[in-house]
């Protein structure tokens, strides 16, 4: 039984696509723990936190712990499952390092920070083909004998991915390159951006298909794109689009407008990708990047709730039964500018997401003008 790497998730509705993620590869360890090392899953202790984004009810991940057993020299587990990763730690050895602190208690930067500081504490696992076993093998046996199979397995892969590549005949174009290296087509075209690469390439065939003009690779080409998205980790600091947003406190779409305005004035922010051990690839974001949208977002606002009073204007149309359209309209006419700020929740909390707000005198002059009346609603 494979293990699929997590889909990209969707735009309208990310956290349920990182729910049902989740819900997934929790079940899969579960089946695995008692179909393939014939453990008791009533003795496993599963926690879970909740993300604070809006009314969310969905986990932002899932800790599970498993217990050691004397009588199969089963070692002491504690699983971490992310919509992205899944880590595994050694409960011994994590204990001994962090005798103040519990695992169920840190950030997935803090516990990636943990094995990157002790590789005794745990590991990363790659998904795709090798999950199965790699789980499996981590389960039962020492954390360092684990990672020495696990990283010679996936150096095995790619060499022979890499000599795959290079026996393959005939050209391709760049979709077909990504699929046979496994990553994003808009990865293969960065890469073919870069003026280093692209010198290592050399000449590029084209074909005319119709209106389209399509770049075609040949196998040495393609085997040189695989050595070089065989990359290094990003370097320290830098995020991904989500990390950035976790990082603010805000939403991935929210980080993704703010990164769409800062390039309409003008910015050059596009992030580098970095391709990673699994198979899968991702945009990192540099430090001095990650200042500018945090800039840009409080400059407009994007930390500071609404006062006390001020409405969205949305819920200005509401109350006064009208389009926003209307409201709109009326704004226009007299003049009115509307300020952004953070919307408030129901319960009062600060949400992810930012609006444009009307003072309580600037909803009554809209009312007044609209020939209604808001003094019931408006404090």
């Amino acid at each position: 039984m494979k293990h699929r790497p997590s889909s990209h998730p969707s735009e309208h509705s990310p956290d349920n696509e990182r729910a049902a993620q989740l819900e997934k590869d929790r079940q899969y360890l579960l089946f695995l723990l008692a179909n393939d090392l014939g453990y008791d899953t009533r003795d496993v202790s599963i926690s879970s936190e909740h993300s604070d984004t809006e009314a969310s009810v969905n986990p932002a991940h899932y800790m599970i712990t498993i217990l050691p057993r004397q009588e199969c020299q089963q070692p002491g587990r504690i699983v971490a499952i992310y919509p992205d990763i899944t880590l595994v730690f050694d409960t011994h050895a994590t204990q001994q390092c962090r005798q103040h602190k519990s695992l169920e208690s840190c950030t997935k930067e803090e516990l990636l920070a943990l094995i990157k500081q002790d590789a005794a504490c745990g590991l990363e696992l790659p998904h795709g083909q090798r999950f199965t076993a790699s789980m499996v093998d981590v389960l039962t046996h020492p954390i360092a004998d684990a990672r020495a199979r696990i990283s010679e397995a996936i150096e095995m892969e790619q060499q022979h991915h890499i000599a795959q590549t290079r026996r393959s005949l005939g050209k391709v174009t760049i979709h077909r390159a990504a699929g046979e290296l496994r990553v994003a087509p808009q990865t293969v075209e960065k890469a073919l951006d870069n003026p280093v690469i692209r010198e290592k390439l050399g000449k590029i065939a084209t074909n005319q298909r119709g209106t389209e003009l399509q770049h075609l690779l040949t196998p040495r080409q393609v085997a040189t794109l695989a050595e070089h998205l065989q990359s290094t980790p990003p370097p320290e600091g830098y995020r991904t689009l989500n990390g950035v947003a976790k990082k603010l406190g805000i939403g991935g779409n929210t980080v993704r407008r703010i990164i769409d305005e800062l390039n309409g004035a003008g910015a050059n922010i596009h992030g580098e990708e970095y391709h990673k051990a699994t198979g899968l690839s991702y945009c990192y974001y540099s430090p001095t990047e990650q200042r500018r949208i945090e800039n840009w977002a409080r400059k407009e606002g994007l930390f500071t709730p609404a006062p006390a009073g001020y409405l969205l204007r949305t819920t200005v149309a509401k109350r006064l039964h009208v389009t926003h359209a209307t409201i709109n309209h009326a704004v226009k006419t007299l003049g009115i500018t509307p300020k952004q700020y953070r919307a408030r929740r129901q319960n009062g909390q600060p949400s992810h997401k930012r609006g444009y707000h009307l003072s309580p005198e600037q909803a009554e002059q809209v009312a007044a003008y609209l020939g209604r009346s808001l003094s019931t609603t408006v404090r």
